[in-house]
């Protein structure tokens, strides 16, 4: 998003888009591992630093197998919580966790996106958002599943570019 122009700042008018985190990244560092996740709380400063109207988030994936589904939604509310507190607007986008396909996972993340979607407060504080891979095929993935090729990425940012133009639209009435 911030090499194409085509992309950049969701190809909204007078909005500003701000990346902050990292691929990889978890709702709880993850020690046991010889590769340790980067926690995604280290990141509320820079957050914070940029003053967001809006926040979208998502997190999730990285804690399956780690965390259970209860520990995952748990950890996503309080970060999500914590979120809310540093944007304007108190409004942060709940991204739903993809189900890979062929992923061991994909009950949890069944599970974890239905119970998100019944404990995450009504907007003015936050939005869910299903960006239309609970059906995901393998053609929408890089070899292996686990992540978009330029095809799934174009319709990813897609459904975040519209449910972003919504927020908005929604916070200016």
């Amino acid at each position: 998003m911030s090499t194409s122009p085509d992309v950049r700042n969701l190809g909204l008018q007078g909005v500003e888009v701000r990346c902050v985190g990292v691929g990889g990244g978890a709702l709880r560092r993850d020690h046991s591992s010889r590769r340790p996740r980067r926690c995604m709380w280290r990141y509320l400063n820079s957050v914070s630093h940029y003053r967001p109207d809006v926040i979208y988030v998502h997190v999730g994936e990285n804690d399956l197998g780690r965390m259970s589904c209860g520990r995952i939604s748990a950890e996503l509310l309080r970060f999500v919580n914590a979120l809310s507190a540093i944007c304007n607007t108190g409004t942060v986008i709940v991204g739903q966790l993809i189900p890979f396909p062929d992923s061991p996972f994909r009950d949890s993340v069944i599970a974890i996106n239905d119970h998100l979607i019944h404990e995450v407060p009504l907007p003015h504080h936050f939005w869910i958002h299903r960006c239309g891979f609970m059906e995901a095929s393998h053609q929408l993935f890089v070899h292996g599943d686990v992540h978009l090729n330029d095809t799934g990425m174009l319709r990813y940012w897609r459904s975040i570019r519209t449910v972003v133009a919504r927020v908005l639209s929604h916070n200016r009435h």
